[in-house]
């Protein structure tokens, strides 16, 4: 099995669980955005081929420090059992949490999935997964 056909088994799989459990749970139609690093496991390089890249950590207290490596952005329907994971992205660390690109992707591919799955739109996202817990 190639690591293309490995991920997208893997993109199934997980595309039939989420749907299996938003079926169960509900939605409250909202969607939550959040990034976190995901450090690299290779020496820091300014040609990396991996396509990792130095980046800022910024915590929710407000420190910030570089790491290496790449982000996952993470969109995720709220349920009345918490935060359920619908679509992501991974880029490299330097990619903005605001990127032109990636955000509306996903929002729409996090709303298409919803549309598809439960039968109704999404609602205006949520700015973080942080908020979650606000609902």
């Amino acid at each position: 099995m190639t690591s293309l056909q490995l991920q997208e088994a893997l993109n199934s799989i997980c595309e039939k669980l989420s749907a299996k459990f938003l079926t169960l749970t509900g939605s409250t139609g909202q969607v939550l955005i959040d990034s976190t690093d995901l450090p690299a496991h290779e020496k820091p390089s300014k040609e990396s081929t991996t396509g990792a890249s130095f980046g800022h950590r910024t915590a929710s207290a407000g420190e910030d420090e570089m790491f290496y490596g790449y982000k996952l952005h993470l969109a995720a329907v709220n349920t009345v059992n918490g935060p359920a994971p619908i679509a992501a992205r991974v880029a490299p660390a330097n990619c903005s949490d605001v990127n032109k690109e990636i955000i509306p992707k996903l929002m729409k591919e996090a709303c298409d999935f919803h549309k598809d799955v439960l039968g109704e739109c999404c609602k205006t996202p949520l700015k973080s997964l942080q908020n979650a817990h606000k609902i």
